[in-house]
């Protein structure tokens, strides 16, 4: 557990940043009805047991494929198929809230924001979901002894996190005008951090890096993809309350870009921990 020592205060470190570039930002855009969130979580929605079958296919090949040859590697990558498939299924419930959410005639500024903050959660749990499961084919690549596409694919999946980071992003600077330098810090910070974690840290005291790190770095990217589930939950709970409608939308549109750059870090340390060597 000496790993916690330098991973929590690395990832409190690039949220207080990203909160604090964005302490200026934070408003509702003119154009509120530029982007219909309803018919977003729906297209969400309908698009996400596919890929959640997806997940379970490839685990159930993988283990008719590499059970024996090794186990340690078929424990990791059996992890990330099943923790992605739990994440994308909770996901597909949110957005089917999310569509199905009705706030009354008026929809004032508080409103807006809160089912914004709500469709940007279901959309940070698709990306941690969904990156979980396609991280899962470089050692599925690797069980089946295509090394070299699955060096290929180590970069190629690594754009893919970086990209689905991006557009994190650029979900917070259209509904929530967030701070642009707010914005690009969830993809720089946490490369930047990951970076000083393995070429600095680790390098000087080898005992931060964990001993079953896919394993351990997959369960952390799955705490981090909790919170919004909760939320979304209590959200339910206290409909109609307009109390928690003004905090939600109060403190969603703030610490947004906090979260998001928790989530981009958890999802390089879990894309790390497949690349180096154990």
């Amino acid at each position: 557990m000496l790993w916690l020592v330098a991973v929590i205060p690395m990832v409190a470190g690039v949220a207080g940043t990203s909160a604090y570039l964005n302490r200026r930002g934070g408003w509702v855009p003119n154009t509120l009805h530029q982007w219909d969130v309803a018919t977003l979580g729906a297209a969400y929605s309908a698009a996400i047991p596919p890929l959640a079958a997806f997940s379970i296919a490839l685990a159930v090949f993988l283990a008719n494929v590499s059970r024996t040859a090794n186990p340690r590697a078929f424990e990791n990558v059996m992890a990330l198929f099943l923790m992605a498939f739990i994440i994308l299924i909770g996901t597909a419930l949110m957005f089917a809230t999310t569509r199905s959410a009705f706030y009354g005639a008026e929809e004032n500024e508080e409103v807006v924001l809160s089912r914004r903050t709500m469709y940007v959660l279901a959309n940070l749990c698709f990306y941690l979901g969904l990156n979980m499961s396609w991280l899962g084919l470089r050692p599925l690549l690797q069980a089946i002894e295509l090394h070299n596409l699955a060096t290929v694919f180590s970069w190629l999946l690594l754009f893919s996190v970086m990209a689905g980071a991006m557009r994190q992003s650029a979900w917070l600077q259209c509904l929530f005008g967030a701070s642009p330098i707010a914005c690009v810090s969830i993809g720089l910070l946490p490369i930047i951090a990951v970076c000083f974690y393995w070429f600095g840290l680790v390098s000087l005291v080898p005992d931060l890096w964990p001993q079953n790190s896919t394993l351990t770095f997959a369960v952390f990217v799955f705490i981090v993809a909790c919170p919004p589930f909760l939320v979304e939950t209590n959200v339910i709970r206290f409909a109609g309350n307009e109390r928690c409608i003004t905090l939600l939308s109060r403190v969603g549109s703030r610490l947004m870009p906090a979260y998001q750059g928790v989530a981009v870090t958890a999802m390089l340390l879990l894309w790390l921990s497949l690349v180096v060597p154990l």
